[in-house]
């Protein structure tokens, strides 16, 4: 699953390139879409047993740099993901859980008011 902060950022990138329709339909799903993000996070950690923590983990890439006739050294830093479990307390996720669904279907009926807000704008 793609991690929340990664896949809003990746919206805001797109976001200029969107139509006003698909802009206006991002912004009146923006509470839909979190809410479904979180479901399948507890989901996930119940049918796992642990959540997953991660962390960006910092490395060195050795590279080789030219610059006209003089070859040098020129590290790089990287990144890597590290996943460590976590405990859950299980009764916590299944009330969490319950309470993110019940929340989904008032956020679904507030999306499908909000499109009609949407409609008539340039959808090209």
């Amino acid at each position: 699953m793609i991690n929340s902060k990664i896949a809003i950022s990746f919206v805001l990138v797109l976001a200029g390139c969107a139509s006003d329709y698909q802009r206006c339909l991002n912004r009146v799903g923006a509470e839909l879409s979190s809410l479904q993000d979180g479901i399948a996070v507890v989901e996930g950690n119940l049918n796992r047993g642990y959540a997953v923590f991660r962390t960006q983990v910092p490395y060195t890439v050795e590279k080789t740099c030219v610059n006209g006739t003089v070859t040098y050294s020129c590290p790089e830093t990287a990144y890597r993901t590290q996943e460590t479990p976590v405990a859950i307390d299980v009764g916590l996720e299944r009330t969490k859980l319950s309470n993110l669904r019940s929340q989904l279907k008032a956020a679904q009926q507030r999306y499908n008011a909000n499109v009609t807000s949407c409609e008539g704008l340039d959808d090209s």
